[in-house]
């Protein structure tokens, strides 16, 4: 028995540290991502959401990339997609989510119409 395995047996039989437990880590996640909220865009220029979970099992993580910004407007620069992204992390509605659609108004707001249109 691992010791993750054997640490989820004893909190089942204690809810009330377990509670305890998981609101102190939903506080750390927070203040983690918080902090390091404009760091969130690695080598490859990808848009990450951090997630400290210890389960992978019990989460997912979505990626959208400086090249998905450039195939809505191929005339952007790599830097202007990068500022795009990070807008979208700050912004972006947990209803709606990130789709072409919310890319390309993002884009559009920060730097207006494609030159073609």
């Amino acid at each position: 028995m691992t010791i993750q395995t054997e640490l989820r047996l004893q909190l089942r039989q204690q809810p009330e540290v377990a509670a305890s437990l998981d609101a102190s880590l939903q506080d750390l996640q927070e203040r983690l991502y918080s902090a390091l909220s404009d760091l969130i865009v690695d080598e490859a220029f990808a848009f990450r959401i951090i997630d400290f979970d210890l389960s992978p099992e019990d989460s997912i993580s979505l990626v959208w990339t400086i090249d998905d910004v450039l195939a809505v407007r191929p005339d952007l620069t790599a830097e202007q997609a990068r500022v795009a992204l990070r807008q979208l992390k700050r912004t972006h509605d947990a209803t709606i989510g990130v789709n072409w659609d919310v890319i390309a108004i993002v884009v559009e707001g920060l730097f207006g119409d494609p030159p073609d249109a």
